[in-house]
């Protein structure tokens, strides 16, 4: 990166006018509108933030935009206060003010939303989720994101870095049961990084089905035998690992459990060991694991996060497994680049087919965001974008 723009002959972006930006890029890059378009990307009030530190102004606690809702009041963890945009370049929205109150405890959160203190809730106990969709006083709304949830590996190093132990592993998890003991159902089986409904997820991919004595067979075959306790072992080496997960997250911990008890069946050994969230994510980007349980919020479009997840480059950044393939790569690199959707969905598909048979991870699921609304609410509608539901709200209205 240059140290000055203007030392650039050309300048990466130019503000033509009032409503008019223009950026030049060094080469082809597909993605660009996708992600401007993103709430990871933005433009900002010049007037506000001439000469300032973005990081560490005020604009953050009072940040000034064009959207149909105007910040008035944030008190950190306790509440944010929205109200109508009478400015707003599509129409003042029909909603006066919308108040965001922060609830951590789930259990408190639905006594609030019983006692009518509020009227959408979001991330509501699975458990509780189905007797809501049989009541006319509420909706539920589920929304397909472009996240999944997997179960990782250390692939640089042993037993990971051994293809056939993570063909074993993908037969020896079954996470349709997971999906139904722990999800309830609220989810669906992943094949790879993007959900059934995006345009780069090859149609012909399938999961690896669960089944336990084919991975007994595949690593038997691999020269693993069972040791005095049971336990696989190869080279005087036991096939043991621990892994790592977020001890604040309930679906974690269940996932965790039922894995343990599923590759033990096969003659695995897997320890938990449970972090608390700034420490995982800590240890996850340092690479710092053999095993990981985790989810992963992926954007629309299939670049941003592929490219930084498993090209052989990015071993710094994201692809903190070490994921290396020189066809992925390749791949990568050319549906950056190509501007046309068709041509770059054939190469997101062989990229998709590649990750599967590489076996890089055991894919579990693509999860389903629930919220749960009161029905006298119009207009609310699911958007396939992480939190993009409350984007509807500019839309939505109140009967009566």
């Amino acid at each position: 990166n240059p140290a000055s723009w203007d030392s650039l002959p050309v300048k990466p972006v130019e503000a033509v006018d009032s409503h008019t930006v223009v950026f030049h890029l060094k080469e082809p890059y597909a993605p660009f509108l996708s992600v401007l378009v993103s709430p990871r990307a933005g433009i900002v009030p010049k007037h506000v933030l001439d000469g300032k530190d973005l990081n560490n102004d005020e604009f953050n606690q009072k940040p000034i935009g064009t959207g149909p809702f105007k910040v008035v009041e944030w008190k950190k963890d306790d509440r944010i206060v929205l109200e109508a945009n009478d400015a707003y370049f599509r129409g003042r929205p029909k909603l006066d003010r919308i108040i965001i109150r922060v609830i951590p405890d789930p259990v408190v959160r639905m006594q609030e939303f019983e006692a009518g203190g509020i009227d959408l809730v979001d991330s509501p106990p699975l458990e509780q989720v189905s007797r809501y969709e049989n009541d006319p006083d509420y909706t539920v709304i589920k929304a397909s994101t472009p996240s999944y949830n997997y179960f990782g590996f250390r692939l640089d190093k042993e037993p990971f870095n051994d293809k056939q132990v993570r063909l074993a592993i993908s037969h020896a998890v079954d996470y349709d049961s997971i999906i139904e003991k722990v999800l309830y159902g609220y989810a669906v089986r992943a094949t790879g990084p993007w959900p059934p409904n995006s345009w780069a997820t090859n149609p012909e991919v399938k999961p690896y089905p669960y089944d336990p004595e084919k991975a007994r067979q595949i690593l038997e075959e691999a020269g693993w035998t069972p040791g005095p306790d049971g336990i696989l072992q190869k080279n005087g080496k036991r096939l043991e690992f621990t892994v790592k997960g977020d001890q604040g997250n309930q679906q974690i911990r269940d996932q965790a459990v039922i894995i343990q008890e599923q590759l033990a069946q096969v003659g695995i050994k897997m320890n938990i060991q449970l972090l608390d969230w700034p420490t995982f994510v800590k240890q996850l980007f340092e690479s710092d694991f053999e095993a990981i349980l985790v989810g992963w919020t992926s954007h629309p479009d299939p670049d941003p996060f592929a490219y930084t997840v498993f090209h052989s480059s990015q071993w710094k950044g994201r692809n903190f497994a070490h994921y290396k393939n020189p066809q992925v790569d390749e791949l990568l690199e050319k549906a950056r680049k190509a501007t046309e959707t068709d041509e770059r969905q054939q190469y997101y598909w062989q990229i998709h087919k590649l990750l599967h048979d590489d076996a890089n991870y055991v894919w579990g699921y693509y999860p389903q965001e629930i919220y749960i609304v009161r029905s006298k609410f119009n207009g609310i509608k699911a958007i396939p974008a992480q939190g993009a539901i409350f984007q509807s709200l500019r839309e939505a209205s109140l009967e009566g």
